[in-house]
Order: structure tokens, then sequence, then C-alpha cells
């Protein structure tokens, strides 16, 4: 999956339009659909998160240990459909984690889109309080996960948009949001 001298258009065309003028063919798009469908039953838990279900989702931490990839999301939607109206809570100060962890990682990198749509590594690119607009699973079977995950994050006054790239053996979700929802029940917060 190395991304040298990669296009988007070529390597995950769902995500294309977030970067350039582009629109994927109806096509494409009904291709990828029965492609993720047909791999729904691999992706397990994973499936409920993606094709845009993590869209708005926040980037909290990203921790790389040993040869794995650990992706701390805010789902910022958890608290939506547990039919809470949290108007009087700062939503900034509460957090509903979600661990997306890759494992026996090969490559993993941040990434610009130039205008002509060729893929640049950007790895000094801070993705921390990013949020996920849209995701693309590029290539899972056994032994085998690749995904695109493409960003939005405002920085120094300008929004600035990034595609991750992620290859590895395999993957697991952590769900955490319950235990926190449970948590605020608890304290007597909702």
């Amino acid at each position: 999956m190395a991304s040298d001298e990669k296009n988007i258009k070529d390597l995950v065309p769902i995500l294309a339009d977030i970067f350039i003028e582009y629109e994927p063919s109806i096509n494409t798009s009904r291709e990828y659909q029965a492609y993720f469908d047909s791999k729904k039953g691999k992706l397990g838990l994973l499936s409920n998160y993606m094709n845009r279900q993590m869209i708005d989702f926040e980037i909290i931490s990203i921790t790389q240990m040993d040869n794995n990839l650990d992706i701390e999301f805010n789902d910022t939607t958890y608290w939506f459909f547990k039919g809470v109206d949290f108007q009087e809570f700062d939503l900034n100060k509460i957090t509903f984690p979600l661990h997306l962890i890759f494992k026996n990682v090969r490559e993993y990198t941040v990434n610009e889109i130039l205008e002509n749509g060729r893929i640049v590594n950007n790895q000094e690119f801070n993705i921390i309080g990013a949020e996920i607009l849209n995701d693309q699973l590029i290539y899972l079977d056994d032994s085998n996960i690749e995904l695109g995950l493409a960003l939005w994050k405002y920085s120094d006054n300008v929004s600035k948009h990034k595609l991750i790239l992620v290859s590895a053996e395999s993957f697991e979700i952590i769900e955490k949001q319950e235990q926190v929802f449970s948590e605020l029940l608890k304290k007597g917060c909702l």
C-alpha cells in the first residue's frame, strides 16, 4: 500500500472528493459498497463504525507501541443516541472513548493530497484534535487490513485535510463509551 507516487483517485476513490475536484463514478461507489458489505463479517464490530458512521469522531490520542497503533477517538455522537440532552453540559469536558487498535502494523502514514490527487507523506502533522470525515476499507482478508481515514482539522487559522493510511495484520475495537456513560449516571451527572 506504499503511498509513493499513489493517487487518491486510484487508492481510495470514495475519499477523493474530500481533497480534490473529483466525483467517483456510480459504479465505483456501488463496487465499493458491495466490497464493504462482503467484508462485514470479517470487520465485526468495526463495521458498525465505518461507512461514514465515524463522521465527526475526534482523535484524542494516538499511541505507537511495539508494532501496534492505537488510535483513540471521542465518539461525539454517543450521547445523542442515548437520548440524553447534553445542552447543559460542556461536551468539551466529556469524552466517550473508542479505541481502534491495529496490530503488527506494516505501514502507517499521515498524508497530504496535492491538487492532482497525488498522495504525499506528511508525518509531522499532528492529528490530535482532527475529526474523521469519512473512511474507506482498502483491503481485508484473514491476515491483512488496509484502511484510509480522511481527516479535517482547524489549525493555525487554516482548515487542513489529511489522509491516514494504515496497513496491518489485524485490528481490535475497544468500546469504552458505555463505561463513561454509566459513570456519569452513577455520579448523578445526567
